[in-house]
Formats: structure tokens, sequence, C-alpha cells
């Protein structure tokens, strides 16, 4: 049986002649630069893989050869049929591609998924760095590594129907408008897991899932990347991948061990210091951070953004809990990140940057370095010092103390004036999250909801709802429908919710608590008005949570929680005070109201 010469030799370089017989050498195996410059079109390498696959296989190592086994030796090989294909040139022909990953074009697809649909993924990775990296072979150095790969497929596989279990794709047959639009429109999780999800403790995912498949893989590569002490940065943007994709699915203990990674990851890299602000210490100054020296500019920028990404996930994931955090502003003298195009076309960093210890950080918005990141990372702050403050002031001002309103305390005033203050000096052109196309910025409207939530966590334990005067009362309702108006903004557009970043349920669920206080006491005043109203916008927030909550688990347990809540303390008050009263309730008016 004879073998097309031409369609071999653009691969194999020099071919033995084969005249319906077995050759009596083994051909030269291609280098990787000779597969990757060859002219041959994908469906001329896929008919040249099949040829050296079937005549050649000494081409193309076993499982067993790549683990130390010696190779097949002998010269008699007989032809056999070819497998099937989906990558002409790594899949086969590259031995050391990645058992868990998915074929290249696969591959491929989930990566832009992920840089076009999830939010802060262009400044985790600089986009076009990664996608050039992966042409590389995978046993070379410039390739990712593996853990960042299944980080990667994990949180893609969130926005796109295309990786079913148990069936063969076509990337062909999907133009980019079913990839990137409909396909998030489609993507819904079934009856069966929302019904795994009612009991919060033990939330389980369909067994052989693709994005939890990969999240299982992705701990296998990261601790085995990690004890070799090498590719620290890859690490670091995989473990923020992962903890995005934790978040989402709703893994809150998976969360919070991966916050935990990230930081203990961004410490020892020295990350959290700027170059001129090292601690004091004879020690060598190669000892005082892991990372080398050396790095180029665009490194340097990506360290800067995982470390306020980190910083962020922290405040943000951990503001619903009364754990202490685990990284101190007074420990941080890096440079805050310079803005997304910057950093996206690789320009200068300006030489006026800020940092957090900068006269006025928080209100003094450098027009070379705001955009809405920036100003997400200073929202963050801002939640994160009122959950220390809370944390910290039983402690700091003697638990056993009487009288002490923490109202009346210098650090509250002055978090509270810097609250206002910062919602005030966001320049004009980043306080509408949705511009006039109707598209929205997930990055600014988070940057702009995280203020009012910071308001209304340092207020609510304080506000008497009772009183016409509570100041804490006025904060509270003012910031909770501050929120439901970007709400208002967002449901004018199409835009779809599953293109923000997911902490906005923590966001929204907030508010919604916030205003279920207030239409408890409405309730019990009597105030019909206020309470159609209140409910109308409670309504509202369980609304954008349903919604949510139909493809993350994260918001589906929000909206569970609230739709408790709501059952809990609201409607046993409307069915008792907006229904007529029986004989009983009248004579016992005075107890009735009184355990409310």
């Amino acid at each position: 049986m004879g073998v097309p010469m031409s369609a071999v030799a653009g691969v194999m370089g020099r071919v033995p002649s084969v005249h319906g017989t077995t050759p009596q050498t083994s051909p030269p195996q291609p280098t990787a630069a000779q597969i990757q410059n060859s002219p041959l079109t994908a469906n001329h390498l896929v008919q040249d893989v099949n040829l050296i696959f079937q005549y050649f296989p000494d081409t193309v190592q076993t499982p067993d050869q790549r683990n130390g086994a010696p190779a097949n030796t002998k010269t008699s090989i007989e032809p056999t049929p070819s497998p099937p294909i989906q990558h002409p040139l790594l899949s086969l022909i590259d031995p050391h591609w990645p058992e868990h990953v998915p074929k290249p074009e696969l591959l491929h697809h989930l990566a832009e998924t992920f840089f076009a649909c999830v939010p802060h993924a262009h400044r985790v990775i600089h986009k076009a760095s990664f996608m050039s990296s992966l042409l590389h072979p995978a046993s070379s150095s410039k390739f990712p590594v593996t853990a960042l790969l299944h980080a990667i497929c994990a949180i893609a596989s969130l926005y796109t129907p295309i990786v079913t279990d148990g069936s063969e794709i076509n990337l062909m047959d999907i133009g980019p408008d079913t990839l990137f639009n409909s396909a998030i429109a489609n993507k819904r999780i079934s009856h069966e897991l929302k019904k795994q999800c009612a009991d919060f403790s033990q939330v389980q995912i369909e067994e052989g899932a693709f994005g939890m498949n990969q999240a299982f893989y992705y701990q296998d590569s990261w601790l085995s990347t990690a004890r070799q002490g090498d590719r620290l940065t890859q690490l670091l943007q995989a473990n923020i991948i992962i903890t995005w994709y934790y978040h989402s699915v709703g893994r809150a203990v998976d969360v919070w061990i991966s916050i935990g990674n990230c930081i203990r990851t961004a410490l020892p890299m020295g990350l959290n210091t700027g170059p001129l602000w090292t601690a004091i210490s004879r020690q060598p100054a190669n000892t005082l951070s892991l990372f080398p020296h050396g790095a180029d500019a665009t490194e340097k920028e990506t360290l800067i953004n995982l470390f306020w990404l980190v910083y962020c996930m922290e405040r943000l994931y951990c503001a619903g809990t009364v754990w202490p955090l685990m990284m101190q502003d007074e420990d941080i003298s890096q440079y805050l990140p310079m803005s997304t195009n910057n950093f996206a076309y690789k320009y200068i960093a300006p030489t006026d940057r800020q940092r957090l210890n900068s006269p006025k950080c928080l209100t003094s918005h450098p027009q070379g370095t705001t955009d809405a990141f920036s100003l997400y990372v200073k929202s963050t702050v801002l939640l994160g010092r009122v959950k220390t403050f809370n944390g910290r002031f039983k402690t700091k001002f003697d638990c056993g103390a009487v009288g002490i309103d923490p109202r009346e305390t210098a650090e509250f005033q002055m978090l509270d004036a810097a609250i206002t203050a910062f919602r005030l000096s966001i320049p004009k052109e980043f306080r509408e999250p949705t511009g006039p196309d109707g598209k929205v910025d997930p990055t600014l409207y988070l940057a702009l909801v995280i203020p009012n939530v910071a308001m209304l966590l340092l207020h609510d334990p304080h506000a008497d709802l009772d009183s016409p005067n509570c100041l804490s009362a006025d904060r509270m309702l003012t910031s909770a429908r501050a929120v439901l108006d970007l709400i208002y903004k967002l449901t004018a557009t199409s835009f779809d919710l599953m293109l923000l970043d997911h902490s906005c349920s923590f966001c929204w669920f907030v508010a919604a608590t916030a205003l279920i206080r207030f239409l408890k006491a409405k309730i019990l005043q009597g105030n019909e008005a206020e309470t159609l109203k209140l409910t109308s916008e409670i309504q509202v927030i369980r609304f954008m949570l349903q919604n949510l909550g139909s493809r993350t688990i994260v918001g589906l347990r929000q909206n569970m929680i609230l739709e408790e809540m709501y059952a809990a303390e609201v409607q046993p008050l409307i069915d008792r005070v907006m229904s007529p009263p029986s004989v009983e309730e009248l004579s016992a008016a005075t107890g009735f109201f009184g355990m409310f």
C-alpha cells in the first residue's frame, strides 16, 4: 500500500520510499520548529498526522514512554487504524500535552470565553502574552502551567454550554454569537442541582461536571507545581481564578481556603510592598522575597494587579463574616494599579502613582491612573476598614465597658465621612455604570455599589428605626435605595447579569436585609404606603437574585436566604397586623406588639 509522499514530506522533511512494504528504518522525528513552521493547511495536517501515526508510530510516544519506559525499538511496524484527531498538531504530535487539559481547540475556546466574559480577566492575565504562550509546545517553559489552564477551564465552563459531558463537540458548527451571547442565556442549573442546594452545608455538584472536574485536577496540579517553588506568578493567577469559580458555585469552604492560599502566596512574593518600601532587615535582599528580580514591566504590573485582586477578594468575600482579615492596610506599601488600557497596551507606567498612605488617596483620582478598577480597589479599602472597625471595637474599647456608643468615636465618624467623601469625589465620567449604547461596565458597577454596602454595614448595628431623628437609620435607607437605583439602571438594559462580578449578589442581599428591617418597622407602625413601597423594592432585589441564581449557586443561595428571612420575619407580621385580628389576638394586643 503506497503512502502519499507529498503529504508526509511537508511534516517529516525526509521520508524513505514505501512501496507496499514496511519501511526498513525509522524516519527522523520532527522537531517543534519543523511542526510550527509547516506551511500546510489544517486539512492537510489532519491527513499528514493520520499517515504519520499509521506508518510511523515511533514518532508518537505512548504514556508509558513519557513516564520513562523504553521506547519500542522494533523495526517492523504494522499499520494501525488512526484514532480520532481533534487537533492535528498538539493532541498527537506533542507527547507532553497535559493529560486532563482539554484538547487545544477547546482550550482556546475556553480561554477566549474567559477573557470575554469574566470580570477582571484582563487584570489577572495579560491576554496577548497568555494567548501567545499557548502556541508553544507543552514541554516548553513558556507554556502555561497546568494548574492555570485547569482554573481557566473551570470558570469558563460557567459561561458556555459547549463543555457538555459525554458528547462530541464541533467548534466549527458554532458561531461567535452562540458562543458568547445566547450560550450564557441557555446556561441553566438543573432542577436536581437546585434541590441539592437546599442544605447549605452540603452543596454537591453533579458528578462528572466539566467545571468541577477541572477544579479537582487543578488542586493536584497546583500542589505539584507549588512544591517545586517554580512559576509562582502563574500559580497565584490560577489561585485567584479558581477562587472566583469556587465563589460562583457556592463552595464557601473552598473560597475561604483558597483566599488563604492566595495571601500566603502573595506575601512571601513581596507583593504587598512597593520597590522602595521594604522591611528593615539585615538579611540579604534576595531573602526578603521569593520572587526573582529582573521581571519585565508587563510582569511587574501583572504582579501589582494580582496583589490588589487578592486584597479585594478577601475584603469582599469575607465582608459577611466576623472573622478578622489576614492582610492589614498598615502592611501595604504597594502602588495602586495603573489603568486597564495602559496595562493592556504596555504603556509606560506613570511616575506619580498612589499608594494607600498617599495624601487623600481615597478622594484624589489622578487622570492618568484612574479607571474603574482603581475605583473598585479604593471602594474595597473602605469596606475592609468598616469590617475591621466592627470587629475590633469591643476589644479596643474594653468589651466590659458600658455607655460607649461607637458612633461617638472619632474612628466611626472618620469612616462615615470617608465613605461619603469617596462617593462625592468619583469623577463624572465614572458615575454611571451604563453607557449610552446600553453597555455595562461590570467593574465600575461594583465600584459604585460597594461604598453603599460599606455604609450599610457601618450603621446597621446602631440604627433605631423607631426614631425619626436617627442618623444611622437615615444612612441605611439612603444607601439601600442607592443600591436599588443602580439595579434599576441595570434592568433598563439588556445586559446579562451573568457577566457581572458575582459578588454583586452579596451587595444586593445586604441592601435587601436593610429594607426588610424598615419594612417590619412600617408594618408595625401601620404605614401602608411605605409598606407597599418597601415590599416592591424588596421584590426587585429578589428578582435580580433569582435571575442570577438561575445560573450560579451563589445567587441561588442569597435568594433562598432572603426568602427564608422574609417568610420568618415579615410574613407573620403581615398575616397578623394586616388581617383582621381574632378575639384572642385583641385580648393580647399589648403582648403581641411587645414581642416585636
